[in-house]
């Protein structure tokens, strides 16, 4: 008697076993996708120009906020596009856009740029990006309080100052001028 009761355990069990439906598979729970974070609306200003200038000299480059875009390959000349922004719901923000300071000049030594935001006055935000394209052979100094600086390879001395951002950088130094001081604090 075991062993006809262990035979049709082993042969029934197996069928019965066969039959039972199979498990759900494990499901996660699902989320729904997340939209994306709204874009700020903005209201833009972009300044731009060309000043003469001559392989070996400098751009001294100075701003308050702003991420510097360093392109190198322009030839006897300087240009720039300057991209300033402000939230279009604040009340101030097309006179923010007009009251940004940004100085621009040719000096005997090569370029010197300089930009503020009116703190006094400042009460909404501002985004500002430069993007300055320099003949390969120069030096360039670039100082900025808030953002990131990248620069293309350079064949002169660089100094890249941040107090708050990111720094990226090509190849720099040369033949002729080999160093760079590169500076972060954020």
């Amino acid at each position: 008697r075991l062993f006809a009761w262990l035979a049709a355990a082993v042969l029934i069990l197996p069928a019965a076993w066969a039959q039972e439906p199979a498990p759900a598979p494990a499901r996660r729970a699902a989320r729904a996708p997340q939209a994306a974070a709204a874009e700020v609306p903005r209201l833009t200003e972009q300044r731009n120009g060309t000043l003469p200038t001559r392989d070996g000299q400098r751009l001294r480059l100075n701003t308050d906020l702003g991420n510097v875009h360093i392109l190198t390959g322009a030839t006897g000349q300087v240009t720039y596009t300057v991209r300033i922004e402000s939230d279009s719901r604040e009340p101030d923000a097309e006179r923010l856009l007009k009251q940004y300071s940004l100085s621009v000049r040719g000096t005997p030594a090569g370029v010197v740029m300089t930009g503020q935001v009116p703190w006094h006055e400042f009460r909404g935000r501002v985004w500002v990006n430069y993007e300055v394209n320099v003949p390969r052979e120069y030096n360039v100094d670039v100082v900025t309080q808030a953002g990131n600086i990248e620069i293309q390879d350079l064949d002169g001395r660089a100094t890249l100052i941040t107090s708050g951002g990111n720094i990226t950088a090509g190849r720099l130094g040369g033949k002729q001028a080999a160093g760079a001081r590169l500076e972060t604090q954020g």
